[in-house]
């Protein structure tokens, strides 16, 4: 109470000053007192505190009244004990938006009236149980509690937190199951995927030519036949009887009715060897050489 009074004492001593308005480079206006101002900064004083500005960023300042200044210069003419003064100068305070000045003025009142209702409502206290309290103490004497910014009573606080947990699952769930979804259209293209991969790589497969001897070929004299091509074929004498001619000795019976000479006996050819047939076990191809 003794630095309110002290406080309250001081801001009604204090003399009239004109307010004035700081200009800023590039838009922009500060509405104040100017405290201090140095080659390098100006502190404005607007009310609840104080501000600093570098004078780089000051366009102009402009020497005006305010309503800054205007409460001051009506505090200054009221008594500590001028309740209805009191009350008016917090009532114009708070309606030109000096909350600070307003709550000062209320709390000048509260210091000759402690029961005054006007100021007890501007500085926002209830009456609860027979006296004046504080906003937030009269909503706990009531047995209400605070969630989410607002008062409530302990059941429906405890209602709202049961349906936030169940949003909050079913949040969860719907999460998963996306998650799922998305999961399975995953491996689904996937599986796709794979699936043409093995179309094309059959594809290249059956244009493949490597040259290679089918199954059903066989095995001959010669090499590897198709199964209709003779690989054994007849056996040819390699020493033909010569090709008569007259009635040359050794060249065999003459012409008729002229005597001729038998020739020499040929030699008995060796006999021919057959290899045995076997199977190709090469995947089909075009055959050699072709």
């Amino acid at each position: 109470m003794t630095r309110a009074i002290l406080a309250t004492a001081l801001l009604a001593a204090a003399p009239w000053a004109a307010a004035d308005e700081v200009w800023l480079k590039g838009g922009g206006r500060i509405v104040g007192e100017v405290v201090e101002r140095t080659p390098d900064t100006v502190r404005v004083d607007v009310g609840p505190g104080t501000v600093a500005f570098p004078m780089a960023r000051v366009d102009r300042i402009v020497s005006s009244s305010s309503r800054l200044a205007e409460y001051r210069e009506r505090a200054a003419r009221l008594s500590p004990n001028d309740v209805q003064g009191w009350l008016a100068l917090a009532a114009w305070a708070d309606q030109n938006d000096l909350r600070t000045q307003a709550r000062a003025a209320w709390q000048q009142v509260l210091l000759v009236q402690p029961s005054n209702a006007m100021a007890q409502k501007g500085l926002g206290n209830v009456f609860q149980a027979g006296q004046w309290m504080g906003y937030e103490d009269a909503m706990r004497a009531r047995g209400l509690v605070e969630y989410d910014g607002a008062w409530m009573s302990p059941a429906e606080r405890e209602n709202r937190l049961r349906l936030a947990a169940a949003e909050s699952a079913a949040l969860r769930e719907n999460a998963i199951a996306d998650a799922r979804v998305a999961e399975a259209e995953a491996r689904a293209r996937e599986a796709e995927a794979r699936a043409h991969a093995a179309e094309v790589d059959a594809a290249r497969a059956a244009d493949y030519n490597d040259g290679g001897i089918p199954l059903d070929y066989v095995y001959g004299a010669g090499g590897y036949f198709p199964p209709y091509v003779d690989a054994f074929p007849p056996y040819v004498d390699p020493f033909p009887p010569p090709v008569c001619c007259g009635n040359r000795p050794g060249h065999g019976p003459g012409r008729p009715g002229r005597p001729g000479v038998d020739p020499a006996p040929r030699p008995t050819p060796p006999p021919a060897t057959v290899p045995p047939a076997r199977t190709s076990t090469a995947r089909h191809g075009s055959r050699r050489g072709e």
